[in-house]
């Protein structure tokens, strides 16, 4: 959970409420998101070894194939406003290259289109100055070329939909970016330095601690800015009635956890990250379509689907089995958490789309050893859970409200 970063909005008060990552990471995937990239050309570089570099790009373990919250975050399949047709998108270069490409379309959203150069500015303004310069480089030219465009393209137009929707409430944005950075403050040593020293096994120094605060400002900054954005869109303002009730018919979020399977089809390029073309996506469908046909004839065979066909590596020979999550787990896609939580026992979901793919959920079993009572003691940790629904509902609806096609 995030810290009290922005006083709660009121007309003689600027922002604040504690929210969720919106990308796990980056999912956030956060998704809400995306920790660790190749190295900038500086010998500071070199105090962070490459294995722990490489340990880092694989959060989440359980898609390894791409990343943070995104802090972050996810919306059904069908859930889309219809959008501009494939054919409206340009033919993407094979291989981005920056300056030369800096007018690719990346995506189009809301029937504008979005360059590499409007991304490339936004986070030069805001959190890497440095970022186009770093893009003319071997190492930026491979992270153009990596997942992690896609990501940062993801949490992109989530920021461009959002900040939208802040204006036309008229929210207060004159302290954004300083919630902002006091949160990216926050992230970077209460997780991210935390993270860094438990994968790599060394203690981070006073000079790596500068290179790694730089990474994590361009590679964070935009999930965190989804998170802030949400926070002032979502504010955590609640009655001491409201907070009993929704204890009262989710008292299972407080202490419990669901043990998780799903069957994963990618939708993006392992390597680049790049979105898969329309036709390569038909199939996708076609092969999700006849899982679904299978499991709807024979429910018992799940596991020997998901080992047939899931593209999850490391789940899908397991039977496709995740492991226990609570309901706000930070190491999966916030659709695939929610559905979970939502689903009988045994029930597999129709298929949900992540940044990652489609996914067919299925929740195998639920267990609860500790429990949360309805006290003045506990009423915050409440709130930041009806806060947390909340917030999902808000960017899964918001997701609807606008259209986006993407190509990265």
């Amino acid at each position: 959970m995030m810290s009290d970063t922005w006083r709660l909005w009121k007309k003689s008060q600027a922002w604040q409420s504690p929210g969720f990552e919106a990308l796990p990471p980056t999912f956030c995937f956060n998704g809400p998101l995306a920790d660790g990239s190749t190295s900038h050309a500086s010998p500071l570089a070199m105090t962070a070894s490459s294995k722990a570099a490489q340990m880092l790009r694989a959060l989440p373990l359980l898609f390894l194939a791409l990343t943070v919250q995104a802090s972050a975050q996810e919306s059904p399949p069908t859930a889309q406003k219809p959008a501009a047709s494939a054919a409206s998108l340009p033919p993407s270069p094979a291989v981005l290259r920056y300056p030369e490409n800096k007018d690719a379309i990346l995506a189009i959203l809301d029937g504008e289109p979005v360059r590499l150069i409007q991304l490339g500015r936004f986070l030069q303004q805001r959190y890497d100055p440095q970022i186009l310069e770093r893009w003319a480089l071997p190492e930026g030219h491979r992270e153009l070329n990596s997942p992690l465009l896609g990501e940062m393209l993801w949490q992109y137009l989530d920021v461009l939909c959002l900040r939208k929707e802040a204006h036309e409430k008229k929210l207060p944005m004159s302290e954004l970016q300083g919630a902002i950075d006091q949160e990216l403050q926050r992230d970077f040593k209460e997780k991210y330095l935390k993270r860094y020293e438990k994968l790599s096994g060394r203690k981070v120094t006073e000079k790596s601690a500068a290179f790694l605060r730089s990474r994590h400002r361009r590679q964070s900054g935009l999930r965190i800015e989804v998170q802030c954005l949400l926070n002032g869109l979502v504010p955590r303002e609640y009655k001491v009635s409201e907070l009993r009730a929704f204890h009262l018919d989710h008292g299972h979020f407080f202490g419990g956890k669901v043990l998780v399977a799903h069957i994963h089809f990618a939708t993006r390029d392992r390597s680049s990250g790049r979105r898969f073309s329309p036709d390569k996506l038909g199939e996708v469908r076609n092969r999700m379509r006849k899982a679904q046909a299978q499991l709807a004839k024979d429910p018992s065979s799940f596991k020997a689907l998901a080992k047939q066909l899931s593209d999850d590596r490391v789940t899908g020979p397991k039977g496709g089995e995740i492991g226990w999550v609570t309901r706000f787990d930070e190491r999966l896609p916030a659709v695939v958490v929610r559905t979970a939580w939502q689903l009988d026992q045994g029930e597999v979901s129709h298929p949900v789309e992540s940044f990652y793919g489609y996914h067919l959920v299925k929740r195998v079993r639920f267990v609860q050893h500790q429990f949360l009572l309805p006290r003045q003691e506990s009423y915050h940790k409440i709130a930041g859970a009806v806060q947390k629904v909340q917030q999902e509902d808000y960017l899964f609806k918001m997701r609807k409200r606008h259209s986006r096609l993407v190509s990265y």
